[in-house]
């Protein structure tokens, strides 16, 4: 994991958000569900930012236990390596997994809502997609 509670904002990212259905899409999600009668079902993605690339350049120290042959170089000088992928603990990560799996749902004709930008909406399939992303129990503090 990342230390991202040591990022600093517009040093290390200049912006961050993690995509959350509104309220009243989620109560609305529940009443229609409800009165229809319709099949719902709950999901998570354990390894999610794991599936989306990094835009920034982000460099991390190695992780602990992860053998590496050492190059030659100087004493004052750490070895760290370069994210090509997203992972747990960057404050950018829930932002890359939302651009990825938005272009997923709209590639794959879904139509997202323009009240709520995390409802997504298959009217062949009739399926009704409430997106949540956070790393809340990922999550490391300082």
């Amino acid at each position: 994991m990342a230390k991202g509670y040591s990022q600093r904002e517009g040093v290390d990212y200049t912006e961050r958000f993690a995509p959350v259905a509104k309220f009243n899409s989620l109560r609305s999600f529940v009443e229609l569900v409800s009165e229809n009668h319709w099949e719902h079902k709950g999901m998570g993605v354990k390894t999610a930012f794991l599936n989306s690339e990094v835009e920034e350049t982000v460099y991390m120290d190695i992780p602990v236990g992860l053998k590496v042959k050492e190059p030659t170089r100087h004493a004052d000088q750490r070895i760290v390596c370069r994210l090509v992928k997203s992972i747990y603990g960057l404050k950018e990560s829930p932002r890359a997994w939302y651009a990825k799996i938005n272009r997923f749902f709209v590639d794959h004709g879904f139509e997202r809502s323009e009240q709520d930008h995390n409802v997504y909406i298959d009217t062949i399939f009739k399926l009704i997609l409430l997106l949540y992303v956070d790393d809340l129990g990922l999550r490391q503090r300082a």
